[in-house]
């Protein structure tokens, strides 16, 4: 963990890198500038939950006092 925050760091740039290029190929694509940015939140939120499930899948545990909030 000594060097997470680098690692990190190292990470977010190279996304930030892609996305530039991703959101080319979707423009490319036929996709408009407001639906490539919703193409690109779904796919972020979908790998950080993946993670998140490989990681620390109790986190994803709802408990039942919280069902009614998560429903709404």
């Amino acid at each position: 963990m000594r060097y997470a925050g680098l690692a990190l760091a190292f990470v977010s740039s190279g996304c930030f890198a892609f996305s530039g290029p991703l959101a080319k190929y979707l423009n490319a694509a036929g996709l408009t500038p407001i639906e490539a940015v919703w193409a690109r939140m779904a796919g972020a939120g979908l790998s950080l939950v993946t993670v998140l499930a490989l990681t620390r899948p109790e986190a994803l545990r709802i408990p039942r006092s919280r069902l009614p909030f998560v429903g709404l």
